[in-house]
């Protein structure tokens, strides 16, 4: 029953002047619970730089396919991913990955990755140039039903696309966040860092604000591993006055593939503290272009 009613809900937010509720609900009937398959062949990169995407590991995962119609640069919105990604995995204790995987031809391949470059989006992104993710999925023509989330055996749980519909976006916060009321679960500071080789460290910086109206003093920085550092200049924080935050990344001996850690931030006048998370990919110096 809840299936049914799952079903129908996303066929109603879908539903528009040229489709019906039922045309949406036999499709997506279709597509619940089903395996996408992600084909051997099809190669992963971060910017330039190509990765070892193990994406059977993950609890949950975020797939996009994007043709070469149209604007691709404006159906990528990889602004609009970033946040979304990072406000997911600041809240979420899951393992949740993402791939975006785009069939350009050779004039919208620039395009792309000239958007990617621009916008700095570091996350997975795979060029379908022989169309073999669509070829053995089978998806839809209509761009709607490209946009899915998987559990942890690759089985659709929600079709659609959670950056350009809010309805479509608070499904996957639910399934993802298993909470209800997930608007109230903390947010942390986040960034995704794009790729770093072993021996080799990355360095980033956020803001920390004192949204208050007394001193904060920090009491201790604490760190998830020893490969990631934090430091501050200033050891109290006046009422309502920002401090830059830096981090470094230093991976040693670390094996392939994805990485999240952070370092918290306690304060002498605060119970909780302040969580600053960087994520990424580790690969060797052979599949790094710089």
């Amino acid at each position: 029953m809840r299936r049914i009613l799952f079903i129908s809900l996303i066929a109603i937010i879908f539903v528009n002047c040229k489709n019906s509720v039922v045309d949406h609900k036999e499709i997506i009937a279709s597509f619940i619970g089903r395996e996408i398959i992600f084909p051997t062949d099809l190669r992963y990169f971060v910017q330039e730089d190509k990765i070892d995407l193990d994406i059977d590991k993950a609890d949950y995962k975020i797939m996009t396919y994007l043709s070469s119609d149209g604007c691709t640069s404006c159906k990528m919105r990889l602004q609009v991913w970033n946040e979304f990604l990072n406000d997911i995995i600041s809240r979420s204790a899951e393992n949740i990955s993402f791939v975006m995987i785009l069939n350009p031809n050779e004039q919208k391949y620039e395009e792309a990755v000239r958007a990617i470059k621009t916008s700095k989006f570091n996350h997975p992104v795979s060029f379908d140039k022989e169309d073999i993710f669509i070829r053995t999925n089978h998806l839809p023509d209509d761009e709607i039903y490209h946009t899915v989330l998987l559990d942890k055996d690759n089985r659709v749980l929600v079709v659609g696309n959670p950056t350009s519909n809010p309805k479509i976006k608070e499904l996957y916060l639910r399934h993802m966040l298993n909470e209800e009321n997930h608007n109230q679960l903390p947010k942390s500071h986040v960034k995704a860092l794009g790729v770093v080789c072993p021996g080799q460290g990355i360095k980033s910086h956020f803001t920390l604000e004192n949204k208050t109206d007394s001193n904060l003093t920090i009491k201790e920085i604490v760190p998830s591993c020893s490969y990631i550092t934090g430091e501050l200049k200033k050891k109290i924080l006046g009422p309502y006055k920002r401090e830059r935050v830096d981090i470094a990344y230093s991976p040693e001996n670390t094996e392939e593939g994805r990485f999240i850690e952070y370092i918290n931030i306690y304060f002498h006048e605060k119970q909780n503290p302040e969580k600053f998370l960087i994520h990424g990919y580790i690969t060797n110096k052979e599949n790094k272009t710089n």
